[in-house]
Formats: C-alpha cells, sequence, structure tokens
C-alpha cells in the first residue's frame, strides 16, 4: 500500500502541532480536496487583464499560467502579450522577432488579431497574440490617436 503524501507528513511530524507539519499537512488536505474538481466553463467570454506599472510583481508569470491552466481545463484562451519585452511569448514557445506580426501592428491598424495569433504549440486551445520590442516605442504614437482608449477594445470585439 502507498502511504499519501499527508500520512507521511503526519508520520514525520506527528500530531505535535508543529507549525510546519501542520502547515504541510493542511496545504496537502486542501489540494486533495480540489483535485479533480470540474470548474464549469463561463457561457459568455470573459476578459482578464493581468496588469500593474510596477515591473516584477509576477504579471507575465501569473498571465501565463492563467492561461495555460484554463486552456489544459478545456477553455479557449487567447493570450495577448503587450509587453515589448515578448516574455509571454517566449514562454509560450511563440517566435516573437521585429520580422513577426504581432499586437503591434494590430494597435497601428496594420492587422487584425486573427492575423497576427499564434497557436500555442505546447497546449490546445491556448492562441497567443506575440508582442513585439516595438511596443516600447508605442506609447508615443498611440497618445496622437483620437480613439486611443478603446483601440485594443476595438481589436478583440472586430476578432470575436
Amino acid at each position: 500500500m502507498v502511504e499519501s503524501a499527508e500520512d507521511t507528513i503526519k508520520r514525520i511530524f506527528g500530531d505535535s502541532g508543529s507549525s510546519l507539519g501542520s502547515e504541510l499537512a493542511d496545504i496537502t488536505s486542501r489540494f486533495h480536496a480540489i483535485d479533480g474538481v470540474v470548474f464549469p466553463k463561463p457561457k459568455t467570454t470573459r476578459f482578464i487583464a493581468v496588469a500593474n506599472q510596477k515591473g516584477g510583481v509576477g504579471k507575465t508569470s501569473s498571465a501565463v499560467n492563467l492561461s495555460a491552466a484554463m486552456a489544459v481545463g478545456g477553455s479557449k484562451v487567447l493570450l495577448i502579450d503587450m509587453d515589448p519585452q515578448g516574455n509571454a511569448s517566449t514562454a509560450m514557445n511563440i517566435p516573437h522577432s521585429s520580422a513577426d506580426p504581432s499586437i503591434y501592428d494590430v494597435i497601428e491598424g496594420r492587422k487584425t488579431i486573427a492575423d497576427v495569433k499564434q497557436e500555442c504549440p505546447d497546449i490546445a486551445g491556448l492562441d497567443v497574440v506575440p508582442a513585439s520590442i516595438e511596443l516600447s516605442g508605442a506609447e508615443l504614437e498611440v497618445a496622437q490617436m483620437e480613439d486611443r482608449n478603446n483601440l485594443l477594445k476595438n481589436a478583440i470585439d472586430e476578432f470575436l
């Protein structure tokens, strides 16, 4: 018989109330409680923005992991990488050189999301709109546009 992780933790730490042992046992127990739970898919398209002015707070990691988890769970997901560094594109194994069509081309009105999106080669149901280094100068260009506040929204609405 194979011992569960929870039982192993209890065997090692006992019921002595060790904070580490109790915490590990609790986390393991909670993990097993949700393991296998099927979450219902939303009836309508949902939009999730992961944004923060500060760098290094986990925006890309959060967006990449949320996208992957939802796609693995059976949802159709479109991840739009808006960071000029393109780390979300890299994480999803999507080419994003300055020669590749990107979200920058969509913002500039040269292409649509349907034109630039790429299928993630590693995760079924996950499409990615790659970033481009050109995004670093887009803020100045977009500032001059009349409908700048709705550029991305309009592109997404057209795609859907």
